[in-house]
């Protein structure tokens, strides 16, 4: 049987389903590999335990390809995505860039001892941190207090790749010095800082990896993770001057996702043509259902965080409306409408939850504070960025989530014989849809959250 016979069936579905066939080559995914052009981190933290001990981010991106690199480094709270704090940073070929997100004063801060050049400059000292800023989110009902920086997500993005003959790649490329550790320098000279594109910067190639740890020295603790990689999210330079909103994650160019529906019998591939690159993102990073595990054992006094991001919500709210494949109501950015859901769902209400304990017996006893939607006064899960702290039905309420001090999390108190298990969250659709069907999503994937 040739190729085109054997496709021909799945092209059939994908069309009888409303897929828009695209070239699967320029279609943007995630890479498992962990390598791409558009890096998300999930989390950071500033925040302070209730003993008074601040978490400190430490982060790192690495450029593995043989070119020097433009990127945009994009930090937003986690309450509504608002950025909080943007930059240009150049990466030379093979550069490690490393920063921490600290706590400064009022609010959070970045430092970097790193000696990439960026523009603006990032401070070197965890002292005197390069403050976060409230300027996008002050009025926005959510609170204008600098406390909303002090946890969140970021995104960096590759802006294009630098011919390292250019003046560009000769300012941004090291110096060697072989006098010490990290000795080597750039000149830095003549950075660009307008719209207008330098000479010497093409399109973005890929290849950029990053992690990020959260240390708590006093409270002994150390969480590490990797950020989400995008391939193929963009096929065009996406130059600007720092400080201005573009480019964003939702710039994706083409806007086409490529995503893989596993089945038990067997895979299908959905590659899929969107009328904006913010829909090819969504489609890529959404999911049906999250699966992972719990424990709150009292007799080691365990205690478990799952940490949650929507990283593209915030390019779907408004303070008039809210649009697919988000569900909600009218209200400020990040209030109400609190999940992506499979936009063929019009809506999406609280999920019926499955926990099994250890040996697989059905815990039950499951008290939703509040989950996805519970009212229009109180949304579980009010934010970008956050945690769903678990904990036992007999605790007191906390102020703060138990691992992480988070500030934007919900609650999910179990009943009296379940302290260690798995659980299983399906969204599942309310019955008063108010819109039509957003036709041409694919089927989500399952979504394991990173938990502490």
């Amino acid at each position: 049987m040739n190729l085109r016979a054997r496709f021909r069936p799945l092209l059939r579905a994908m069309v009888a389903a409303g897929v828009v066939l695209a070239d699967p080559a320029t279609a943007v995914r995630v890479n498992p590999d962990g390598h791409g052009q558009a890096l998300i981190y999930p989390y950071y933290t500033a925040r302070s335990t209730v003993s008074g001990h601040a978490f400190v981010t430490a982060l790192s991106v690495t450029n593995v390809s043989s070119r020097p690199k433009a990127v945009r480094v994009r930090i937003l709270e986690g309450r509504a995505g608002a950025s909080v704090l943007d930059f240009n940073l150049f990466l030379n070929a093979y550069d490690v860039w490393t920063a921490g997100i600290v706590a400064a004063g009022p609010g959070a801060g970045i430092f970097s001892a790193d000696n990439s050049c960026t523009t603006p400059q990032v401070s070197r000292s965890a002292t005197a941190a390069t403050q976060f800023r409230n300027f996008l989110y002050a009025g926005d009902t959510l609170g204008d207090s600098l406390d909303r920086t002090y946890e969140g997500f970021f995104e960096i993005l590759e802006m294009g790749a630098i011919d390292p003959e250019s003046p560009l790649g000769m300012s941004v490329t090291h110096a060697l010095d072989y006098s010490g550790y990290n000795t080597s320098k750039p000149s830095c000279a003549g950075l660009p800082l307008t719209d207008a594109v330098p000479a010497g910067l093409s399109r973005p190639t890929g290849g950029l990896v990053g992690n990020a740890s959260y240390i708590n020295i006093n409270e002994g603790t150390d969480f590490s993770i990797d950020a989400i990689a995008l391939s193929r999210w963009s096929d065009k330079v996406q130059w600007a001057a720092p400080g201005t909103p573009h480019p964003n994650l939702g710039d994706a160019s083409p806007a086409v996702s490529y995503v893989v529906d596993e089945q038990d019998d067997g895979d299908r591939i959905v590659v899929t043509q969107w009328g904006a690159g913010r829909d090819a993102v969504s489609a890529v990073l959404m999911a049906e259902r999250v699966i992972n595990d719990f424990t709150v054992e009292p007799g080691i006094k365990a205690a478990t965080d799952w940490v949650v991001v929507m990283p593209t919500k915030r390019f779907y709210f408004t303070a008039t409306g809210v649009e697919s494949p988000f569900h909600g109501v009218t209200g400020p950015p990040g209030r109400f409408g609190e999940w992506l859901s499979p936009p063929t769902f019009p809506e999406v209400y609280g999920p019926p939850g499955s926990f099994y304990d250890r040996e697989g017996q059905d815990g039950g006893g499951l008290t939703t504070v509040c989950f996805i939607v519970c009212t229009r006064v109180q949304p579980v899960f009010p934010g970008s960025a956050g945690v769903w702290n678990w904990m036992p039905g007999d605790a007191a309420a906390p102020a703060q989530s138990s691992v992480m001090a988070s500030k934007t999390f919900t609650v999910q108190r179990l009943g009296p014989t379940l302290s260690t298990a798995g659980a299983n969250w399906q969204f599942r659709v309310s019955s008063k849809a108010r819109r039509p069907p957003f036709t041409g999503w694919p089927r989500p994937p399952v979504r394991r959250p990173w938990s502490t």
